[in-house]
Formats: structure tokens, C-alpha cells, sequence
């Protein structure tokens, strides 16, 4: 009897993963935990420590983030380990909606995290209108309800002692119903946004070209500053959107080979979608909370090293005109910059 409950166990192991599993996978994946645990801890940290930063609603959502991101890191991977490598009975299937629990519910913080950027971005004036203090709580509310009640369904379907031909059925719907809801409509929002975002950085670099040629020069500095810390962002989220684009595409296809049996997937296939789905938890906390400057300067004066942040590591073109050269230099012992200096205040490294 007991041979037979092992065997079940290990046919069940199998089917969730879709095979043996690598070793590289679970490799990787105690990296990605504890480097989740450390990032989305670390922003929590700072976030909690100031009074300042937490009353702040645009920090709420980054807060939110990094919470529903360390679920990921303090539950999700080393219930995995444990079911996979431990003689403790799991239900697979349950494990399964709790991941995706977990999942949706960073998926759905990270779009209203996103919506409220773009609006800072699109309609900065309008921005303290569009989203009050009472909006950004019932975003954080529903940010976390609304996973919880699809997955509720999705636990409900899944223990209904129906027919097996209705049960397939309403699984079909519900599944085609939730990659659209959780995966596919996320990544084509976030790409929109963020193209538009890109668009109107790329206006705002060329009206301030053309300031370039007619501001004295001590504008020009200020000017070029803005730039800089423009282009700055965009590089960085010009990585992370294709990132989520790319990893919850990959997830949803899998998802709909899976329940429908229409197409075969690697099993390979298989493990690289999910360790880029828990790896989008190690990199959040990195690109939207520690690229803000006022958590990042926490960071610096908690961590002891706030001289960084009289450090001007912006390409020299954006300084004193050269072309390529890259320095680090700080401002007080740059009597190169002469009088500008004074007059601008301290630049921080982003």
C-alpha cells in the first residue's frame, strides 16, 4: 500500500514538472529565493524604517510589490523544494492554484504599479486628481482580492464532483478566461504604456536639444542632467518590459497546450518559463523600488555610504562636453566644474 501511495506521488512530481527535473533548475531556483528574499526584504526595510517614505502613496504600491514578491521567495520555492524532495503528501493541483495565486497577485501589482507612472508621466499635472490617497487603497485592495477570488474559483472547479466531460468544459473556459485576465492582457498594457513612455521621453529629449543650443550654459547643465536621468530610466525599463513580455507569453502558451492537449511542450520549455517567472520576483524590487531616489538614498545612509551620493557618474559628454569618457567623480574635488557647482547643488548617482 505504501508503494503504491509512493509510486502515485512520484507519477503526480512528474506530471507537474513535466518530467525529471535538472539540476540546474533547483539551483537556480534556491539563487532566485534568496536573492528575492534579499531585494524584497531589503525595500521593505527602507520603505517601513521612514516615516517619510511610507507615507508617501506612491511608495504604498511599491510596498505592495514587494510583499506579493516575497511571497514568492518565502513560500512558493521552498514549498517546492519541499514537496519535491520531502515524503510529505501534496496535492499538486492545490499547489498549483496557490502558485498562481502568487504569481497573479504580483502580476496584477505590478500593472496598477505601471498605470500609476504612466499617468505621473502622461498627465503630471493632472496626477494628484487622477489618483488620490483613496484611490491607491482600494488599487492595493484589489490588487490582492481579485487574484484571491479567480484562484477561489479555480479551487472550487477543481473539487466540484460534476461530470467529467462538464468539468472539462468549465475548465476550459475558466483557464482561456484567466491567461487572458492575468498573462496576456498585462504584457500588451505594459508594452503600450511603456511605449508611450518612451515616445514622450524621446519629445522631451529633443525639446531640451533644442534648449541646448539656446540657454547659457548653466542651464544647459541642469538640462542635461534631465536627460541623462531620463535615458537612464528608459535603458532600465527597456529591459524589464520585454522580460515580463516575454516570460508570461511563454507561461501562457504552456498553459493553454496544457489544458487543451493541442500541442506538446518541451519539458525544458517547461523549466525555463518558470524560473523566469519566479526570477521576475528577484528583479522588481531592483527596477521599481531601488532605481526611486529617495529609497535609494536610504539605501546609502542605512548602508553606511552616503558619500555615493555626492558622486556624479553621468557620462562626460553630459558634464564637460567630450564624447566617450565614462568617469566617476565626485563633486567637491572637481575643481574642474568651477562655479557651477554652487549653483546647481549636489548631483546623486543614479
Amino acid at each position: 500500500m505504501s508503494t503504491n501511495s509512493d509510486s502515485d506521488m512520484d507519477a503526480k512530481k512528474l506530471e507537474f514538472f513535466w518530467g525529471p527535473v535538472p539540476k540546474y533548475y533547483w539551483v537556480l531556483s534556491a539563487i532566485n529565493g534568496l536573492i528575492t528574499l534579499i531585494c524584497n526584504g531589503l525595500v521593505i526595510f527602507i520603505i517601513l524604517k521612514r516615516e517619510r517614505l511610507y507615507r508617501n502613496p506612491c511608495n504604498w504600491l511599491l510596498l505592495s510589490l514587494a510583499f506579493s514578491d516575497l511571497t514568492v521567495g518565502i513560500i512558493m520555492i521552498p514549498s517546492l523544494f519541499l514537496c519535491y524532495f520531502s515524503t510529505i503528501p501534496c496535492d499538486w493541483n492545490v499547489n498549483k492554484i496557490v502558485y498562481d495565486l502568487f504569481l497573479y497577485i504580483s502580476v496584477t501589482n505590478l500593472c496598477f504599479l505601471t498605470m500609476d507612472r504612466y499617468i505621473a508621466v502622461v498627465f503630471p499635472l493632472k496626477y494628484s486628481l487622477l489618483i488620490p490617497r483613496k484611490s491607491t487603497i482600494k488599487l492595493l485592495v484589489t490588487a490582492w482580492l481579485f487574484p484571491l477570488v479567480v484562484c477561489g474559483v479555480s479551487l472550487v472547479i477543481n473539487l466540484l464532483t460534476i461530470a467529467e466531460t462538464s468539468k472539462k468544459i468549465l475548465e476550459h473556459v475558466f483557464v482561456v478566461i484567466k491567461v487572458t485576465t492575468f498573462e496576456l492582457l498585462p504584457c500588451a498594457l505594459m508594452l503600450l504604456a511603456y511605449i508611450h513612455i518612451f515616445q514622450i521621453s524621446r519629445r522631451h529629449a529633443r525639446h531640451i536639444n533644442s534648449l541646448h543650443r539656446s540657454l547659457r550654459r548653466r542651464s544647459d547643465s541642469t538640462a542635461s542632467e534631465t536627460k541623462w536621468r531620463a535615458k537612464s530610466t528608459i535603458k532600465v525599463f527597456c529591459v524589464v518590459v520585454p522580460l515580463f513580455v516575454i516570460c508570461w507569453t511563454l507561461a501562457s502558451w504552456r498553459e493553454i497546450c496544457s489544458a487543451f492537449n493541442r500541442c506538446s511542450i518541451p519539458p525544458t520549455a517547461v523549466h525555463i518559463s518558470r524560473l523566469l517567472l519566479k526570477g521576475h520576483s528577484m528583479i522588481d524590487p531592483i527596477v521599481y523600488a531601488l532605481h526611486k531616489k529617495d529609497i535609494r538614498k536610504e539605501l546609502f545612509q542605512t548602508a553606511g555610504m552616503s558619500h555615493l551620493l555626492t558622486l556624479d557618474i553621468r557620462p562626460r559628454s553630459f558634464r564637460s562636453g567630450s564624447e566617450n569618457s565614462y568617469t566617476v567623480s565626485c563633486e567637491r574635488d572637481a575643481p574642474r566644474m568651477e562655479n557651477d557647482i554652487d549653483n546647481f547643488g549636489t548631483y546623486t548617482a543614479l
